[in-house]
């Protein structure tokens, strides 16, 4: 190909280069001017209006199924201005929308769309020939403002508006296409019963996912944890007791639940009224299987003759929103649909094993009179050896010495071992079919009690982390490795004491 031919189809492809990036920055035009720029989202161009709020009398708002008007009601504690409805100022508003409406003051834009724009297809291409809402703000002496409020952007991010008086189409906050759905219902603050988790003491909780184990616990008042318990019966470190899942009284509730769960649970932040009256609870995940429910109830007061029960009775549906930031709520029997801020839902437990005391067997070594630990081939014998309960004294005043293998042995040695045997701690449960372990790996405990009863409790290696043992029918417990170790430690420990 000769020199000149070169030329000019080079020359060819420069133009064609050139007309291509043309037309794309034609085409990214034509794009770009129904969508702001997404780093314009903290830029403000300008505020369309700026309204002193002490001019201000009332505001309309013109919504597709209703027209509330607003009037200001004082100020918070930061000097913003507060609105109530019209007709109904013993009511408050949630604060998502006191926020929007107090916002409308400003009217804040965050970018100048496109300039004087009256064809009527553009207009409906932006949601403002027939605007979702009308925004018209009264003041003192007479005059108004308005604003035509249009669609979502399509990304979501910018509300497209108008003034009157100005042809002019801009990009502000994307909250004001929520003034569209606006009903004085909507925008009310329900009240929800809260949680009491300062003061009150635990008596009720039932929690269930759905699809998962229903837990419920109650409050046996008539356990005194304070008090030692009578020879032979189990060390109760708590007056709460499962009613559900659990029937084996060797699992027990986990203790201080005011302290562990109750004090970290928060009341549900309403952000919108869903539905005032609802009468199909299903689309919302809150039918006859809601997705979550919960029901606490706590007692408060000092005395026997002065105290009141707090019941709250919670139902959480399915999540909503762009992220999944609200989940829908209800109420105990309300025909009140509510969304409310999914990061209520942070500290709520639903699974049973949440609530169990993780020492899987609690019993004071009083109780205990003699017993046996086998690992492997090897068996440990353990007995106490307890006095008579000295004239006028209690059974708190008896003297215990402790053997292994027949030898007597220091109270501390022992006391170490027998701690190390309660603190055989489950890391998680296993429901239903039978785990697979290795029969002839087992750790084996038994005790024998002054009253004449018996336990054994035996341990099966479920793999080189976990041991596993049966609490019923359908349920295990898998237990770290590394307590059975500190046990054997323990073991070897009173082993050299005793000089084997």
């Amino acid at each position: 190909m000769s020199m000149k031919k070169k030329v000019i189809l080079g020359i060819i492809v420069l133009l064609i280069l050139a007309g291509a990036v043309i037309a794309v920055s034609i085409i990214n035009k034509q794009k770009e001017a129904n969508q702001p720029e997404e780093s314009s989202s903290s830029i403000v161009l300008k505020n369309l209006w700026k309204n002193e709020r002490e001019d201000m009398e009332s505001i309309d708002l013109k919504t597709e199924t209703d027209l509330i008007t607003l009037i200001p009601n004082g100020y918070n504690s930061t000097g913003t201005m507060l609105w109530v409805i019209k007709g109904h100022e013993d009511w408050h508003l949630i604060n998502t929308y006191q926020n929007i409406v107090t916002m409308a003051a400003l009217l804040p834009a965050y970018k100048l769309i496109e300039e004087d724009v009256t064809d009527p297809d553009r207009l409906a291409e932006f949601g403002l020939l027939d605007p979702t809402s009308i925004l018209t703000v009264h003041f003192k002496d007479g005059t108004e403002k308005i604003c035509y409020v249009g669609i979502l952007s399509s990304d979501k991010e910018y509300t497209f508006c108008r003034i009157e008086g100005d042809n002019s189409v801009y990009a502000t906050n994307a909250d004001y296409a929520k003034f569209s759905s606006f009903t004085k219902n909507s925008i009310r603050l329900r009240t929800i019963t809260e949680i009491n988790n300062t003061s009150g003491t635990l008596m009720y909780v039932f929690v269930q996912k759905k699809g998962g184990i229903a837990t419920e616990i109650s409050k046996d008042t008539s356990i005194d944890v304070n008090n030692k318990p009578a020879d032979g019966m189990m060390y109760p470190t708590t007056n709460c007791l499962f009613k559900q899942p659990y029937s084996n009284p060797i699992i027990q509730v986990g203790t201080d639940l005011e302290y562990n769960y109750l004090q970290y649970l928060t009341t549900p932040e309403i952000v919108e009224t869903i539905d005032a009256d609802c009468q199909d609870f299903t689309p919302y995940g809150l039918g006859d299987e809601p997705e979550y429910h919960e029901k606490i109830i706590t007692r408060t007061g000092d005395t026997d003759d002065n105290y009141e029960y707090v019941t709250t009775d919670y139902y959480f549906g399915y999540t909503y929103g762009d992220s999944n930031q609200y989940i829908y709520f209800r109420e105990g029997d309300s025909n009140l649909v509510l969304g409310v801020d999914v990061s209520c839902m942070a500290n709520r437990q639903f699974e049973p094993f949440f609530f169990v005391n993780k020492l899987i067997y609690i019993n004071s070594v009083t109780n205990v009179e003699s017993g046996y630990i086998i690992t492997g081939d090897t068996t440990h014998t353990f007995q106490m050896k307890r006095s008579d309960i000295p004239e006028g004294g209690t059974a708190e005043d008896r003297l215990y010495s402790y053997r292994i293998n027949d030898e007597l042995i220091e109270d501390e040695t022992f006391q170490a071992l027998y701690r190390s045997m309660i603190e055989l701690i489950p890391s998680y449960e296993i429901r239903g079919e039978a785990p697979e372990y290795d029969e002839n790996d087992k750790v084996e405990l038994y005790y024998k009690f002054w009253d004449g009863t018996d336990l054994t409790l035996t341990f099966y290696r479920l793999n080189e982390f976990y041991y596993v043992i049966q609490m019923e029918d359908d349920v295990w417990f898998a237990c770290d490795d590394e307590r059975f170790d500190r046990m054997l430690e323990r073991l070897s420990e009173a082993d050299q004491a005793i000089g084997n």
